[in-house]
């Protein structure tokens, strides 16, 4: 795990649901109206994202060759080669409404294990 996550509790759009501890995540995945179960675990990050970079996050058939990095305790950033530029998105390490949770799992180097799972939910629409 990469450092640990801020403690949660929030609703995205379509109706997820998301506790969030210290040291793992759990998703309560919800689909017109269906009950889809319980995702996540013990050891998973999460994030949160500019709803502007949906589609660069979406591009990612894999996150091999990609890594977070940290500059300074609040600015976290997804970096990733295009061609030979290294661009990178922001992550937000605390919720907000109209942010995407990001949750994933990460090295504590920064790096994603070879067979990384990770999933880009909808926007944020209640905190509690």
């Amino acid at each position: 795990m990469y450092g640990f996550n801020v403690p949660a509790r929030f609703k995205t759009s379509k109706g997820s649901e998301y506790d969030v501890t210290a040291g793992g995540v759990q998703r309560f995945k919800k689909k017109e109206g269906l009950d889809l179960g319980l995702h996540g675990g013990e050891g998973k990050n999460i994030f949160y994202v500019d709803p502007v970079h949906r589609e660069t996050m979406l591009g990612f058939s894999d996150l091999a060759g990609r890594k977070i990095r940290a500059d300074g305790p609040d600015a976290i950033y997804l970096e990733y080669l295009v061609g030979e530029e290294t661009r990178s998105v922001r992550l937000e390490k605390s919720p907000e409404k109209g942010l995407r949770p990001f949750d994933v799992f990460v090295n504590s180097d920064g790096s994603f294990p070879s067979s990384a799972h990770r999933h880009l939910g909808h926007e944020i629409v209640e905190i509690s």
